[in-house]
């Protein structure tokens, strides 16, 4: 493969690293636990509900000071979806460095099933999260 064609197809992944990379910089720098620092959950907002990723600033930046029970605390779905992220982008990124991919053409990393899996995975935690008798999976430091 050509080194332009290279360059071309490793850009959107390289981009993507660079922007989670430095979302994650802003995370740690800006504590989200502070408030009027960043806009609140509408759902939380307009209903008082927890959604499934209410907390989840707050996880990042305790992973971010390496307090993974302070993470869990705050989103228990949070490390499981981000390490999910990055095997999806280690994929994407692998594609790219082969050429398996092509410019403006889309190739589906996961099958149908486990995007589904993952979806209603995260439609139950929302749930789960909002019964009283499974409190504990509310958002606490």
């Amino acid at each position: 493969m050509s080194d332009p064609l290279r360059r071309t197809l490793l850009r959107p992944p390289l981009t993507a690293a660079a922007l989670a990379l430095g979302a994650t910089a802003l995370v740690a720098a800006v504590d989200p636990g502070a408030p009027g620092r960043y806009p609140p959950c509408p759902l939380l907002v307009t209903t008082g509900l927890w959604c499934p990723l209410c907390g989840g600033l707050r996880a990042v930046h305790a992973l971010t000071r390496l307090d993974v029970a302070a993470s869990v605390g705050w989103n228990a779905i949070a490390i499981p979806l981000l390490i999910l992220a990055v095997w999806f982008w280690v994929v994407w990124m692998r594609r790219a460095w082969r050429g398996e991919t092509a410019p403006g053409r889309w190739r589906p990393i996961a099958p149908g099933w486990a995007v589904w899996a993952v979806c209603l995975a995260g439609l139950a935690y929302g749930v789960a999260r909002n019964v009283p008798a499974l409190a504990v999976l509310a958002p606490h430091p």
